[in-house]
C-alpha cells in the first residue's frame, strides 16, 4: 500500500481530514508541514532548505516503502520540487499529484490573488485561522520562491483541475489550472476551494482511480 504524502498550503489545511478520508482502506496518508507557520518557528533561509527538509521527512516517514507526493495550490510546487530532489538521489516516488496549481506564471499569480484572498477571508474561522504569523510566513515563502521554475521530473505527474471557475484569469482562453511540464490532466467538480471541501470525496476518488489504473 503506497503512502500518500500530502502537502497543503498552510493556510488551506482545513481540507486535509475530509480529503484524506477518501483514501481510507486504500492508502496511508501523511500530511507534511512547512516551518515558519507556527509562532516561534524559524523560516527557512532559502528554497533549498525547505525542499531538503521535506525530502528528508518523506524518506524518514516512508522508510523505503512506495509513496506518492501530493500538493494543493502552491503546495504542489513543493510536492514537485521534493520529487525532483529525491530523484537526484536515486529515489523515485510512484507519482506526483498537483491539485489546481497554476505552474509558475507571474501574470497568473497576480490575477489569482483577489480570488485567493476572498476565499481565505471566508474561511478565516476554519480550523487553521489566518493569523499574523501565517500571513508573514506566506509572504516570506512567496519571496523565497519568486524566481522558482520547475525542473522536469521522470515521476508520472497528475494535474487535477477544478471544473468550476473562480479566478478572473485565463491563459490562451483557458482559465483552468495548468502545468508546463509533461503530465496527465483530470477535471473534477468544484472550484479551487470547494474541490477540497464539499467535493473532497469526489476529488479523492478521481486521484485514487488514476493512481490505481
Amino acid at each position: 500500500m503506497a503512502r500518500l504524502c500530502m502537502r497543503a498550503t498552510a493556510w488551506m489545511a482545513w481540507w486535509r481530514p475530509r480529503f484524506a478520508a477518501g483514501f481510507r482502506g486504500h492508502r496511508n496518508v501523511w500530511a507534511l508541514g512547512n516551518p515558519g507557520f507556527v509562532a516561534g518557528e524559524r523560516l527557512p533561509a532559502n528554497p533549498e532548505a525547505v525542499i531538503e527538509a521535506q525530502a528528508e521527512a518523506v524518506l524518514g516517514e516512508t522508510d523505503g516503502a512506495p509513496f506518492v507526493l501530493l500538493g494543493h495550490s502552491s503546495g504542489g510546487l513543493l510536492a514537485h520540487e521534493v520529487a525532483a530532489r529525491l530523484e537526484s538521489t536515486g529515489v523515485f516516488p510512484d507519482a506526483v499529484v498537483l491539485l489546481d496549481i497554476y505552474s509558475h506564471d507571474r501574470d497568473a499569480a497576480v490575477a489569482l490573488q483577489p480570488g485567493l484572498s476572498a476565499g481565505m477571508d471566508e474561511r478565516s474561522a476554519a480550523q487553521v485561522p489566518v493569523d499574523d504569523t501565517r500571513l508573514l510566513a506566506m509572504g516570506a515563502y512567496f519571496r523565497l520562491f519568486g524566481e522558482w521554475r520547475p525542473k522536469e521530473v521522470k515521476t508520472p505527474t497528475l494535474l487535477v483541475r477544478a471544473g468550476d471557475r473562480l479566478f478572473d484569469w485565463s491563459r490562451d482562453g483557458d482559465w483552468r489550472a495548468y502545468w508546463q511540464l509533461p503530465h496527465t490532466a483530470l477535471d473534477v467538480p468544484g472550484n479551487h476551494f470547494t474541490m477540497m471541501e464539499e467535493h473532497a470525496g469526489t476529488t479523492a476518488r478521481a486521484v485514487e482511480g488514476w493512481l490505481s489504473a
